[in-house]
């Protein structure tokens, strides 16, 4: 039975690595992209947020709001764990929000957003600052086509 469950050297060396970077002096909220997220503090969404909101304004048709959420952290070791969060909530007159998030989907780079409320939420926690153009490509795409 010991046999069965050893853990190889490959998996060993893997998992050293792993719990390497929490231990001080590495930084693990700097050099572990899901610990800077969950960290990351709230006003600097809400910068974020108010950005692509204020970007989204020009499209003809497109109504943007900033709104306060909750982010899930996800499964595993924080199942339901909810985090402070912010979106940009779209709403438009003739495209329905199930339309909506599918053509978000269907951009070149796909947008992954949620309804709730009839409208369409796209989360920021955890985006970065550097995604907002792509996000404003698929919701540009969705307008016109």
């Amino acid at each position: 039975m010991a046999r069965a469950v050893r853990i190889d050297k490959l998996s060993l060396a893997a998992l050293i690595a792993t719990l390497e970077l929490y231990r001080a002096p590495n930084e693990p909220f700097e050099r572990i992209p899901v610990l800077r997220k969950m960290a990351e503090p709230i006003d600097l969404i809400r910068v974020r947020a108010d950005k692509l909101a204020a970007a989204m304004s020009k499209i003809t048709g497109l109504e943007t709001k900033v709104v306060p959420t909750k982010a899930r952290a996800g499964g595993g070791s924080l199942p339901q764990q909810d985090l402070p969060s912010f979106a940009v909530a779209l709403e438009n007159a003739t495209l329905t929000p199930d339309a909506l998030t599918a053509k978000l989907r269907q951009a070149p780079i796909p947008v992954i957003a949620r309804i709730s409320k009839d409208r369409v939420l796209v989360d920021m926690k955890a985006v970065l600052d550097s995604e907002i153009p792509a996000i404003m490509d698929a919701v540009s795409i969705a307008f016109t086509e």
